[in-house]
């Protein structure tokens, strides 16, 4: 298991997401390929369920399945309105949950293609400076 799968299951698990099914792995490891790679919102669903199929050898609309039954459970068991009015979508829970990594680990696509969890090129120092004034002000 990878620093960033773990930093992403760490997340996960603290906003009260039930590890005990399938959808859980799926999701973090549908996380943690957009994470790493330059998604459109469209492509998303299909890109994501397809690598996640071979990886784990069933078929794409399993892997949909499974991450929609967690959102189900999650939603059920936690009620998480201070994230959504309304139970999300699992193309909407993973684009929300990857661009709030984004933005509060201050992660680049380089530095995670070296296998860094935080940004430490200058770019992504400057991205996660301006957000912390941003928030700050």
């Amino acid at each position: 298991m990878s620093d960033l799968h773990r930093a992403v299951g760490k997340f996960v698990w603290k906003l009260g997401g039930p590890h005990k099914y399938d959808g859980y792995r799926y999701l973090l490891d549908g996380i943690c390929i957009a994470l790493q790679s330059e998604f459109e919102m469209m492509s998303l669903r299909n890109s994501i369920y397809e690598d996640l199929a071979r990886k784990y050898k069933t078929a794409p609309r399993n892997i949909e399945r499974c991450i929609r039954h967690f959102v189900y459970k999650w939603w059920d068991e936690h009620k998480c309105g201070e994230l959504f009015a309304k139970r999300p979508t699992n193309s909407e829970l993973i684009c929300y949950l990857v661009e709030y990594i984004r933005l509060e680990i201050g992660v680049c696509k380089d530095c995670l293609d070296n296998g860094l969890v935080v940004c430490d090129c200058e770019a992504g120092m400057k991205k996660l400076l301006s957000l912390q004034k941003k928030n700050a002000g």
